[in-house]
């Protein structure tokens, strides 16, 4: 996605909003220990000259920081997909799609992250494997992207 909205989006960045420790939301337990643990949690704002497109929240077991996913705590404000796609042991599963309501957590997230007060959104969900370490990426489209590219004609 970051490949596409560069293309699309001449003066797109990527935004750090938060990186660290974080106990994980109740449809992401089983990627840890169990309830209640903490999770690394990095969370990002794909933008296109200030203006947030893209929402992107990845959770995986503080462990596999050390292991399989130890380029992904150092990321900053590089996209992850320049880790999770150059890697050849990196299996993708299905994407998944989901409303998200006002008030579920990830739109919470998102709407804290924007600084706004956001309609009801649309996300996709992947997991991501390397081993047995498990990394999951949501990304939660934001009234942004449906914008037009500077330049470019709707049809």
């Amino acid at each position: 996605m970051t490949d596409r909205l560069r293309r699309r989006y001449p003066a797109f960045r990527v935004e750090l909003v938060f990186a660290g420790l974080r106990r994980a939301a109740r449809d992401e337990r089983f990627l840890g220990p169990g309830a209640g643990q903490l999770m690394y949690v990095r969370e990002v704002l794909l933008c296109r000259a200030g203006d947030p497109l893209v929402f992107a929240h990845s959770v995986t077991n503080p462990r596999a920081l050390k292991g399989a996913w130890r380029h992904v705590a150092r990321l900053g404000v590089k996209p992850l997909g320049a880790v999770l796609f150059r890697d050849p042991r990196v299996r993708r599963l299905p994407l998944r799609f989901r409303k998200l309501r006002p008030g579920s957590d990830l739109h919470a997230r998102a709407s804290l992250a924007t600084g706004a007060r956001l309609p009801p959104l649309w996300g996709r969900r992947s997991l991501f494997t390397s081993g047995r370490a498990a990394l999951l990426v949501t990304e939660v489209f934001l009234p942004g992207v449906l914008a037009p590219a500077a330049g470019s004609r709707r049809w």
